[in-house]
């Protein structure tokens, strides 16, 4: 991947995928690395048979993107096979807060994910 050096709207830089974000509104990715497990399962330490270094690392898809200085919305998407809810994340531009949150509304009501019982 080919990153570039850009601007944002706060003074520390940005680094972004090479023009993705001139072409497209959002990037929409999983919610995290795993289905959703019972509290009572204890944390991620394995995925695919890899034990992960920290237990965090099985939320590498979600804060990677903050740390770039991207805004993200997680949205409620569907229910896995053991009944608890499966998120997908829209990750938007740097500085287009209010743009992803339009889209995400959209999609959301759209798509019915709003109707996606407790």
């Amino acid at each position: 991947m080919t990153l570039r050096r850009r601007d944002g709207p706060k003074a520390a830089p940005e680094f972004l995928p090479y023009g993705f974000f001139e072409s497209h509104d959002a990037l929409i990715a999983p919610a995290t690395a795993v289905l959703p497990w019972p509290n009572e399962a204890g944390d991620v330490a394995v995925i695919d048979g890899v034990a992960l270094p920290t237990l965090v690392d099985y939320l590498a898809v979600t804060f990677v993107v903050s740390l770039v200085g991207c805004p993200v919305v997680v949205l409620p998407a569907a229910r896995a096979a053991n009944g608890l809810p499966v998120g997908i994340q829209l990750i938007g531009a740097p500085g287009r807060d209010a743009d992803l949150l339009a889209l995400a509304a959209r999609i959301e009501t759209q798509c019915g994910f709003h109707r996606i019982e407790a």
